[in-house]
């Protein structure tokens, strides 16, 4: 919510794009991470007295890993990013000499790196006709209005099973659990296997492709979703050039670890496209990666899945 707030300002961006690198981290890989790139980036946090709860936030630093300026409240954004921008820029003095890091060594015990065969698709949650808890804070009044972000792995072998018009009980799977709900706040609390109460879901043939279509009902402790899914696929020369689903319907209950959700019940979309040309494959997703994400055991969609 403050990167939203402090980013529209054509001033900031402006500052950025001239005078700095830009470069976006990782809490839950870097912070961990024992390689050149984490210690570099602990010996900047490190170097910022508060807020002590959280490293989350913005930093500015030097390119030997000195802290100029680091900070994460107030949210959202009152002009401080911009105002930290340029003073840092008005006394940074560069280093005469700096030792580059060793770019060869990662530690893939907290960065892991993709398949060569995955294909990379951007996912998009919204929450609307939701009634929120009264609130004075300012960050949750604009998380009302945010839009959360994540990505899907699909491998070589489900494009395949694509091209004959079979979406792949471990590809539906992934989606369910890892993707489906309300990420607007960070991300998915992924679904148990249990939490599968209802699929049903079919591949039609068109002209260039297939329609999907179908339903997906999800139910685990207080939360749920009960969701209407639809989709266009298109794959040509054996490559996936189109996937458009959308997922909505109604939700309730806590989706993620933030407390401020909304009470009752709500609607939530969830859409997925291809990534823009240019991706990467160690693009992650942003928070649901486990290990068993693209290799699950006793899958439970064949089990209940509808034909």
């Amino acid at each position: 919510m403050d990167r939203a707030s402090a980013f529209v300002d054509q001033e900031t961006l402006d500052l950025i794009r001239d005078k700095y690198v830009p470069v976006g981290i990782s809490l839950q890989e870097d912070l961990k991470s024992q390689d050149p790139a984490g210690q570099f980036f602990r010996k900047i946090i490190d170097q910022r007295p508060e807020p002590k709860h959280s490293k989350q936030g913005y930093y500015i630093a030097s390119p030997d890993g000195t802290l100029l300026k680091g900070w994460m409240y107030p949210r959202p954004d009152d002009g401080t990013v911009k105002r930290n921008l340029k003073e840092a820029i008005e006394t940074y003095k560069p280093a005469a000499e700096i030792e580059p890091l060793d770019a060869a060594k990662i530690d893939r015990r907290y960065k892991y790196s993709a398949p060569s065969d995955v294909v990379i698709v951007e996912t998009r949650s919204r929450v609307y006709d939701a009634q929120w808890p009264d609130t004075k804070v300012d960050r949750f009044m604009v998380i009302r209005q945010t839009m959360g972000h994540d990505r899907l792995w699909i491998r070589k072998s489900e494009v395949e099973a694509l091209a004959k018009g079979e979406l792949s009980d471990g590809l539906l799977e992934r989606i369910l659990l890892f993707h489906l709900g309300d990420n607007t706040r960070c991300y998915i609390d992924r679904w148990s296997p249990a939490a599968i109460q209802r699929v049903r879901v079919s591949l039609k043939p068109e002209a260039k492709g297939f329609t999907l279509s179908g339903t997906a009902l999800l139910e685990q402790g207080k939360r749920g979703f009960d969701a209407k899914l639809y989709g266009e696929i298109e794959i040509q020369d054996g490559a996936l050039t189109r996937f458009d689903l959308v997922a909505h319907g109604t939700a309730w209950g806590q989706h993620n670890g933030v407390d401020y959700f909304p009470t009752g019940k709500f609607k939530v979309g969830n859409s997925f496209s291809l990534a823009r040309p240019g991706v990467t494959f160690d693009v992650l997703p942003v928070w649901a990666y486990v290990p068993e994400y693209l290799r699950p055991h006793e899958l439970r969609v064949p089990q209940i899945r509808e034909k």
